[in-house]
């Protein structure tokens, strides 16, 4: 049994819009993976068993440790992934232990993204 051909702008419509689905997902794909999305993720994943002193962190004393492991694991809830979304007031400690992780993340992204 034979089938009738499909009428040419049918054709025509069905490419166009395979074509325009397949362009989307190319500049999708190219924007979002610059790099900097997987780098992200996997540092979050490095750093979520580790303190701020596994994570290079340097404090003198226990309660600047303290202060500055709170801030730091505060970023590791809160996801930050940017020092500039830490806090700006409040405890020196805690802000640097917060921006500790935030500058880890940035650090690999932008290692990340070199090639690009």
């Amino acid at each position: 049994m034979r089938s009738e051909p499909r009428p040419a702008s049918s054709v025509l419509r069905h490419f166009a819009r395979t074509a325009a689905v397949a362009s989307l997902s190319f500049i999708a794909g190219c924007y979002e993976d610059d790099g900097g999305a997987r780098a992200r993720a996997a540092e979050m994943k490095v750093l979520a068993p580790q303190s701020y002193t596994q994570a290079g962190g340097a404090c003198s004393d226990p309660g600047e440790c303290a202060r500055s492991e709170a801030g730091f694991a505060y970023a590791k809830r809160a996801r930050l992934t940017d020092p500039d979304d830490c806090p700006v007031k409040g405890d020196e400690d805690f802000i640097d232990g917060c921006q500790q992780y935030g500058d880890d993340i940035e650090a690999a992204i932008k290692a990340a993204r070199k090639g690009f």
